[in-house]
């Protein structure tokens, strides 16, 4: 009973200015909302027993590689530029060798092992050559989104703001 163009996003594109998600203005009512980002700023949300965290996507996408601890956890977000995604591993392997990613001359390199990584999580070249990094589920949102269900987030990003002390705006 309703006319849709199927094939668009109504709502506009995260590439182009002047939609709704470069708009800060909210069309629903929220349980609480926090300012520590932007309301609408694209994150990865990632949940690890019981330790939430959101990943900026734009400081991965920047940097290409970006190595954070969440909790006792540490992980590598990787950005695969061809299908524009970022991906979300733990970068200690099960021998407790702790890697450091960097991104140099088109690879993501392994600072301590000096091997080569793709953005699938796997060495191609190098000693750790045929080791596959474990993924993390990472729950593609926006900030006000992710935060409404989980307030105590840590956020993870190379630009992330100083996390703001005392309660978060409730609504």
């Amino acid at each position: 009973g309703y006319k849709r163009t199927y094939g668009r996003d109504p709502y506009g594109s995260y590439y182009s200015p002047g939609n709704y998600y470069d708009d800060t203005r909210i069309y629903f009512p929220l349980s609480r909302r926090s300012d520590r980002l932007p309301p609408k700023e694209r994150i990865l949300g990632l949940e690890i027993e019981n330790i939430y965290g959101a990943i900026i996507v734009a400081a991965v996408r920047e940097s290409s590689a970006l190595n954070q601890t969440l909790g006792i956890f540490k992980l590598v977000a990787l950005y695969d530029e061809e299908l524009d995604r970022v991906r979300v591993f733990e970068s200690k392997l099960d021998n407790n060798t702790i890697l450091n990613f960097h991104f140099f001359e088109n690879k993501f390199m392994d600072t301590n092992t000096k091997s080569e990584w793709n953005s699938d999580g796997e060495c191609v070249y190098g000693r750790m050559r045929g080791t596959k990094l474990k993924p993390v589920l990472a729950i593609d949102s926006m900030w006000f989104s992710w935060f409404a269900f989980h307030p105590d987030t840590q956020i993870l990003g190379a630009e992330a703001p100083p996390q703001r002390r005392g309660p978060d705006i409730p609504y």
